[in-house]
């Protein structure tokens, strides 16, 4: 499985590679992309992402076994469970995507972070 998602990411990287266009103009110095990743306003938005995803990848190390040895869910259940959860979450960000681009990045924001609260809260 493991080699067939190696191969498979390969393959991706080559169509990536093929389809991206190419770039018009000037090189930009690396020095000058730097200091863009420096921006404290991209600073703050790359260490809230590296928050948020670290903490998903911790909850999602637990998620598993939790199903399995708790709930008594099979393995099979238990792999099924972690695909659709894995594709609602894809799709949760597409659909996040268009509504922070139709009613503003803010107002998503505040709505997804509260209804997440209010998940958390029914859930004890």
């Amino acid at each position: 499985m493991f080699l067939f998602l190696a191969i498979l990411g390969a393959v991706l990287l080559l169509v990536l590679i093929r389809l991206l266009p190419t770039m018009e103009g000037p090189p930009v110095p690396f020095r000058s992309q730097l200091q863009l990743l420096l921006h404290p306003v991209l600073l703050l938005t790359f260490s809230f992402t590296l928050f948020r995803k670290s903490g998903i990848s911790m909850m999602n190390t637990y998620v598993s076994p939790y199903l399995f040895q708790v709930l008594h869910y099979s393995i099979s259940e238990t792999g099924l469970l972690m695909l659709v959860l894995g594709l609602i979450g894809v799709l949760g960000a597409r659909l996040g995507g268009h509504a922070a681009d139709k009613w503003g990045t803010r107002r998503i924001i505040l709505v997804a972070f509260s209804k997440q609260k209010q998940a958390q809260i029914v859930s004890g």
